[in-house]
């Protein structure tokens, strides 16, 4: 068995590699959203064991959150008593998942909305450049870095905030956003593959361009 995270490139580029694989090595190659299956076989399928006889080696299987465990969550019980507006990002802390877009946006949005605090949470190998944008944008006292938190810490942390942001260059279905849905957080995202089908634009959240911070502010 194979899978794919996030979509093929534009153009085609680098897709001939899970088309090879599911066609000679594999049973089965399994993305976890239908736009990214189509972007490598040019068509998609949910998968079900009806479609096993059919000859078809590729199928998506949708990422997805367990609602019990969010219901059985233990809310957060610190009152608020400001008038701050909280926003979330969790991630792994690298390109694709535009952190720095974020960043550029919150900018825009302080210049007229200064009770904004963004809280990330997430490590990796572009934080020491996420912290120096940060510092160069004049917002220090606007971003909070919580590190890695466990599933039990972000369950309590997606309550406490009035949005979670997800700007990502390239996704798949990341659980975040349907961890943060499913507490009823409504959820900013780009529109990048997978996270068209997590994001109901209007109603869960909203959706903006890929790499649009005027958007995204």
């Amino acid at each position: 068995i194979g899978s794919a995270l996030v979509a093929g490139l534009p153009g085609g580029k680098g897709t001939w590699i899970p088309r090879t694989l599911a066609r000679g090595f594999l049973r089965v190659y399994l993305c976890c959203s239908r736009v990214i299956e189509k972007s490598f076989f040019g068509s998609s399928e949910v998968f079900s064991t009806a479609l096993l006889g059919q000859g078809r080696s590729h199928f998506t299987i949708l990422n997805s959150t367990d609602v019990a465990q969010v219901a059985l969550a233990t809310p957060a019980t610190t009152q608020r008593t400001d008038n701050v507006i909280r926003i979330g990002f969790v991630a792994r802390l690298v390109y694709r998942k535009g952190g720095d877009l974020l960043l550029k946006a919150l900018a825009l949005v302080l210049k007229k909305s200064p009770n904004v605090r963004l809280s990330i949470v997430g490590e990796g190998w572009a934080k020491d450049d996420l912290i120096s944008l940060t510092t160069e944008l004049g917002m220090g006292p606007h971003v909070e870095w919580l590190g890695t938190l466990t599933r039990e810490e972000l369950f309590e942390f997606y309550p406490q905030m009035d949005m979670l942001v997800v700007p990502s260059r390239s996704e798949g279905i990341p659980l975040t956003a349907l961890e943060a849905s499913a507490f009823g957080v409504p959820v900013i995202a780009a529109r990048s593959d997978g996270l068209v089908e997590a994001i109901e634009h209007g109603v869960t959240g909203f959706l903006v361009d890929v790499e649009d911070v005027q958007g995204l502010a």
